[in-house]
């Protein structure tokens, strides 16, 4: 991988062998839900007999979508193990030593309140930059959603921000709306980057302004492939393999297919990891839907846990480089 100028190659290379050894980084956090800006309340039975609660938020003067999930379990199960049900052999984890991430449900709503703001500085979009080299400079850890143009990556970051009313995350319907590197911190823990689109009106300056990004940026933990799950192509892959960025993949739009289409699109996962024989992608794929919320605990859940948020004691067993 090459490194920044200010940052000697061996000393990249050793922060990326050890993020690859150890994806899973842990401390604990404690925050709060918010109990104001809501504009309508839909509440569901979980099978435990708590209720969980999706607000319907404003954003300036235009409300975001209401998340549903049917049934309501669905908001706090993995899809992936719906799918795993189904079939005999294994998902994923090629090797023994990998394990599938599997938070409990109390982990995931640990996760959550790191996503719910109570006051408008707690989660904010700080900057918009073209340039790589004057985009914020911080010690946090920063995450990044990066896909082609249309699969959803802004409309996933607001839904993630669901429970933060003052968090403006904008989106179209217009492929390549997002011409620019969007930062979001999140309190003081970690920084979100929702990253311009490729493929259809991505902008001219995308690559080089994408390429010096994923290649220099010192505190990137992890990228988030993002794809519809209507059309998944993933030959993007091997530009994130070639320079060996951690990365994960994330099915959008999964309400809009069957299970068996998102069981083929999964398998076709497994088989791309297994013709890289690389630990740099994770061994599990998140299926989610922005739209229903389903999935969406999970991510927030893996989110929290590499930026060292949130400990999730559920996962014992680490991958391996």
């Amino acid at each position: 991988m090459k490194a920044a100028a200010a940052l000697p190659v061996c000393c990249r290379q050793t922060a990326a062998a050890s993020l690859l050894q150890n994806p899973y980084p842990s401390t604990p956090a404690n925050s709060s839900i918010p109990a104001s800006a809501v504009m309508r309340v839909k509440s569901v039975r979980m099978m435990s007999g708590q209720e969980a609660t999706f607000r319907r938020i404003r954003h300036g003067s235009k409300p975001d979508s209401l998340l549903t999930a049917h049934p309501a379990a669905d908001l706090y199960s993995d899809p992936c193990e719906k799918l795993q049900r189904l079939i005999e052999v294994p998902l994923f984890g090629i090797g023994t030593t990998e394990k599938p991430f599997r938070p409990t449900k109390a982990e995931m709503l640990q996760a959550q309140e790191v996503f719910t703001s109570r006051k408008a500085r707690d989660i904010r979009r700080i900057d918009n930059v073209v340039d790589c080299e004057k985009a914020p400079l911080y010690h946090l850890p920063e995450v990044a959603f990066m896909g082609r143009s249309n699969v959803g990556k802004s409309s996933l970051i607001r839904a993630i921000f669901h429970s933060s009313p003052y968090v403006k995350v904008p989106v179209s319907k217009i492929a390549g709306f997002t011409k620019t590197l969007r930062f979001y911190q999140v309190k003081e823990h970690f920084t979100l980057v929702d990253m311009p689109g490729y493929g259809e009106n991505q902008p001219t300056y995308f690559k080089e302004c994408v390429e010096d990004f994923l290649q220099h940026r010192r505190n990137l933990m992890r990228v988030f492939m993002m794809y519809d799950s209507r059309d998944v192509q993933f030959d993007d892959c091997a530009y994130m393999e070639q320079f060996r960025i951690p990365y994960a993949i994330v099915l959008n739009k999964i309400d809009l297919v069957n299970e068996t289409t998102r069981l083929k699109t999964v398998a076709q996962i497994r088989q791309i990891r297994e013709e890289y024989g690389s630990p740099c992608c994770f061994p599990q794929p998140f299926l989610v839907s922005s739209k229903t919320g389903e999935g969406l605990a999970y991510i927030q859940s893996f989110i929290a846990h590499i930026t060292s948020t949130v400990e999730t004691n559920s996962t014992d067993q680490k991958l391996s480089a």
